[in-house]
């Protein structure tokens, strides 16, 4: 990925074989005019993507992230989410190149950013049991236990992400949660996400559901990573930094322009969780808007 803006859309599609990174990464401002907050005191929302990858030949998510007509950066400058900048980026399927690709957004985009973050990476759910729900991740578990090998040949088997950080049952919770180190109930693991869940139902989308598994695969590598990263460095930082993750299902089960709306109310419900009360909040909902 350059570190310099672009208009959200990368030059080329992932290949399922490759290890490439994104070539651009959009870095916009969600506009509202009545919005005079500085941008140093916004919420910075990230949002990843993946390509390709195994049996899945057009992720959804690079899709309603970059590529789609209108793409997230696109909705939300259309239906502007008051109190947030963003930036989006397509992720590597594979171990190495998430390593490589959180290291530089934290370094150069979290790091330098004094107010919150929320980090909303977004993934397939490619099993053969999706229900047609999109799935807000609770947790990631310190475990890679790889089905098929990421797209670098990798294919690790039940060892842990971080050995420093317990076994493979350890995990971290989504929004600043809770750990296994302190809590053994992962349904009560993150207040916050539960928080943004409800508040999307309210707002008409009956299709999201908790999980308490990512699986064992790059999305809960990924999740899990960007929960620890975050947690060392909500260390030192006054305005914390928060992780989620998202499962769509195919477009099959729920349709392009739909996910794209879910996708930016989800921004919205971040954004007023972290925000507090008071904001003016925002739905598009399923339908029209």
């Amino acid at each position: 990925m350059s570190d310099g803006k672009s208009d959200g859309k990368s030059d080329s599609k992932s290949d399922s074989k490759s290890d490439s990174k994104s070539d651009s990464k959009s870095d916009s401002k969600s506009v509202d005019p009545t919005d005079t907050t500085s941008d140093a005191a916004l919420i910075k929302v990230i949002i990843t993507c993946f390509g390709p990858f195994g049996g899945i030949s057009s992720n959804p998510t690079l899709s309603i992230v970059n590529e789609s007509s209108p793409n997230i950066s696109d909705l939300l400058n259309s239906n502007p989410v008051t109190g947030c900048i963003y930036e989006t980026y397509e992720l590597p399927v594979s171990t190495c190149g998430v390593d490589t690709s959180m290291s530089s957004v934290f370094s150069s985009s979290i790091d330098t950013h004094p107010g919150p973050v929320i980090i909303i990476h977004c993934g397939v759910d490619g099993t053969q049991t999706s229900d047609g729900h999109f799935r807000l991740e609770r947790i990631g578990f310190n475990s890679k236990d790889f089905r098929i090998p990421d797209n670098s040949g990798y294919q690790p088997k039940n060892e842990p992400i971080h050995s420093q950080s317990g076994d493979v049952n350890s995990w971290l919770g989504s929004m600043c949660g809770s750990s296994s180190s302190v809590c053994v109930d992962v349904t009560v693991a993150s207040p916050s996400l539960d928080r943004c869940l409800k508040k999307l139902k309210e707002n008409n989308w009956s299709n999201v559901k908790p999980s308490n598994s990512a699986g064992r695969f790059v999305c809960n590598y990924t999740l899990y990573t960007s929960l620890s990263k975050a947690a060392e460095l909500n260390e030192i930082r006054e305005e914390k930094v928060h992780g989620m993750f998202l499962h769509v299902p195919s477009f099959e089960l729920i349709g392009e322009e739909e996910q794209g709306r879910f996708l930016r109310d989800l921004v919205q419900a971040c954004v007023g969780e972290v925000g507090g009360e008071g904001g003016r909040e925002v739905y598009l909902g399923p339908g029209g808007g």
